[in-house]
């Protein structure tokens, strides 16, 4: 029988919104649980991060930081959500400071302050800050928490079912669960995020009865290195103002995104479109990064050319290949604006969350958020378990999920790698940037093969069995991309049908979203938007 273990409120994923909830809810005198699938502080795409956050201020009043998202979310966006968002921004950024967490004011809100010379993401630093921060309070953590499956009892959350990093089959009960487990982009065999970003916050709300939104907005970010030998991650804005992006020609394509004065300015402000474009032009023989003409003083003094410095390439004289990654999740489990799911008890936070980007998130608004909503559902979940009896049914609403014949430990065979792999290459083909009606059929056709090749999969070992379910997460939350895709008949924000390439306010105007049936089934429905509560009391 599996270990159970108890608490007052358990945080599953320990990114910037999981490590936000856990301090919030302990700090309203919960008895907290945080379960990370990796290293406290260093699995999720908050340690990734570039360390810009949004916050209303001075210099950006609330009026102009809510424009500017609801513009970037095309009309879609649960606008309670964002006014959240933008009259919490300023308040819980400058708590965090205040506990010493390194932060420094921008016109437009908050930075992570780095040194010159430093070859550290920002987003580690704040990070491991607020990891520190959450030990110091007295939280408990399972750092290599394998969550498999939400509990819920009577129509509650009941806690959460999963493996320790030793393999051993635990419960944790609690009756207020947060889930913070961040999105999916990992999910494409091309992406920036860190490598347990791979949907299975979607796929276990869904299992548990909450509904998903907008699954359809996918984020991608145009600029990633594709150089042979060097690692798949983003190349970092700042860029210097002599970077120029070249086709296979050698010709600098910048003027076909616009009139922009540079590279940073294009992708500011029409990341969709550049990531369009640097994705056709890659199909046409390749696109090219040319640092050449930027001096020697930048790069002592640009960190993000510093993070360059790492990889063995000639950067200095040589144009280096480049092509877009899958960046971020707009859609998700869709929320009350006190971060509640569908289900009593469950309350979710971080880019696991629909409803606040609609068709695209601003840049700088994922890390506020991540604090933002974290800390509204920490403590929501906090004061839910004040009121609730602690679940005694937890143990008897699972199944084991260990076999009687799987070993501990042992190497992962091909084929569940191979499986993996698949599904990765069919989310880029199929559920890419350019997506039109062909594609996503045959994207889907093809998943039903693979989950048929999946269904043969038979653990031998613990890492298999932790593969198999992060196929079948996997292999539900792209159903859910390419089945909303499908539905979508237009182009908006991030999203882009070739054969819808117009944006159609007239039919479209909604949002889509996702539940399972008794029988497993994926029930898509469009639905009304919310309406602004915006100047209310």
């Amino acid at each position: 029988m599996a270990e159970q273990l108890n608490a007052d409120v358990v945080v599953v994923g320990a990114g910037g919104a999981g490590l936000m909830a856990a301090l919030a809810a302990r700090d309203a005198g919960a008895n907290v649980f945080l379960l990370a699938k990796g290293p406290l502080g260093r699995a999720a795409n908050t340690a990734m991060a570039a360390g810009i956050f949004n916050a209303a201020g001075n210099d950006y009043p609330l009026s102009a930081y809510l424009d500017d998202t609801l513009r970037a979310g095309k009309g879609l966006n649960d606008p309670r959500l964002a006014e959240l968002l933008v009259h919490s921004s300023s308040a819980a950024l400058e708590a965090l400071k205040a506990l010493g967490v390194p932060l420094t004011r921008t016109r437009t809100g908050f930075i992570i302050p780095h040194e010159e010379g430093q070859r550290t993401l920002p987003g580690l630093t704040f990070s491991e800050a607020l990891a520190r921060l959450v030990t110091d309070r007295g939280v408990r953590t399972l750092p290599g928490f394998h969550a498999f499956k939400l509990l819920v009892a009577n129509n509650r959350a009941a806690g959460v079912q999963g493996l320790t990093a030793d393999g051993d089959e635990a419960i944790i009960a609690a009756p207020a669960v947060v889930l913070a487990t961040g999105g999916g982009g990992a999910l494409y065999i091309r992406h920036d995020n860190a490598t347990g970003m791979t949907g299975d916050g979607y796929a276990m709300a869904l299992q548990a009865g909450c509904r998903l939104q907008d699954m359809e907005f996918v984020q991608f970010y145009p600029m990633g290195l594709q150089e042979p030998r060097l690692p798949m991650t983003m190349v970092h804005p700042p860029y210097p103002p002599q970077a120029r992006i070249l086709d296979a020609a050698g010709r600098n394509i910048l003027k076909e995104l616009g009139a922009f004065k540079d590279l940073n300015q294009a992708i500011t402000q029409v990341r969709d479109k550049a990531s369009q474009l640097f994705f056709r032009k890659g199909q046409e023989g390749g696109l090219f990064l040319d640092l050449s003409g930027v001096p020697e003083k930048e790069w002592r003094q640009n960190y993000a050319l510093q993070l360059l410095d790492r990889y063995r390439f000639d950067f200095r004289n040589k144009p280096c290949r480049i092509a877009p990654l899958a960046h971020f999740f707009m859609g998700g489990v869709t929320v009350t604006p006190d971060m509640q799911t569908d289900v009593a008890g469950l309350f979710a936070a971080g880019e696991v969350v629909g409803g606040l980007h609609g068709a695209n998130r601003m840049g700088g608004n994922a890390l506020t958020e991540a604090i933002v909503e974290g800390e509204i559902a920490g403590r929501g979940a906090a004061s839910c378990a004040k009121q609730t009896q602690k679940s005694k049914t937890a143990v008897s609403n699972t199944v084991p999920l260990r076999s009687t014949g799987l070993v501990p430990k042992g190497k992962m065979r091909p084929e569940f790698k191979m499986v993996f792999a698949q599904l990765k290459q069919a989310a880029w083909d199929h559920a890419g940037i350019l997506r039109q009606k062909t594609g996503l059929h045959h994207g889907s056709e093809f998943l039903a093969r693979l989950e048929t090749n999946a269904a043969l999969l038979a653990p031998q070992n613990l890492n298999e069995l932790r593969a198999r379910n992060q196929i079948r997460n996997g292999l539900l939350v792209l159903h859910c991309i390419l089945e909303s895709s499908l539905i979508r008949k237009e182009s908006r924000g991030a999203f882009f049908r070739t054969d819808y390439p117009e944006q159609n306010d007239s039919q479209w105007l909604c949002n889509i979203y996702i539940s399972l049936n008794n029988s497993g089934r994926l029930i898509l429905e469009r639905g009304a938007l919310h309406e602004s509560t915006w100047h209310t009391e």
